[in-house]
């Protein structure tokens, strides 16, 4: 059995939450025409819960949001992709910041 190849329109990002993050833009807008999808999401708290957010462009819709205990993860796999607006950064607000925490989002990019 192969391993599956990596495609160019599909990304994962991987960022620290040590620090406080506002509208902060994880992954920016494709060009007019495309949309990110967002596939997968691991959310690892570390020292201190806060309330983590993924957002639809910078201060736009919240498509995405966990609190985790300190020192447990989330995971979440969507069998339906959650879709951003055509154009538009995929982006993260904190409520604070936690020590070894940390946030993968992997998805792809297509036609709107």
């Amino acid at each position: 059995m192969s391993q599956p190849h990596w495609n160019s329109n599909q990304f994962s990002i991987p960022h620290t939450l040590a620090v406080q993050l506002t509208n902060h833009e994880l992954r920016a807008a494709p060009a007019a025409g495309l949309r990110l999808y967002v596939t997968d999401i691991h959310l690892y708290m570390g020292d201190t819960a806060q309330l983590t957010q993924l957002l639809d462009g910078s201060g736009g819709t919240v498509l995405w949001a966990s609190k985790p205990t300190a020192a447990t993860s989330v995971t979440a796999n969507f069998k339906v992709p959650i879709p951003l607006t055509a154009a538009t950064a995929l982006c993260c607000t904190t409520a604070g910041t936690t020590a070894n925490g940390f946030l993968v989002v992997n998805g792809f990019i297509a036609r709107a």
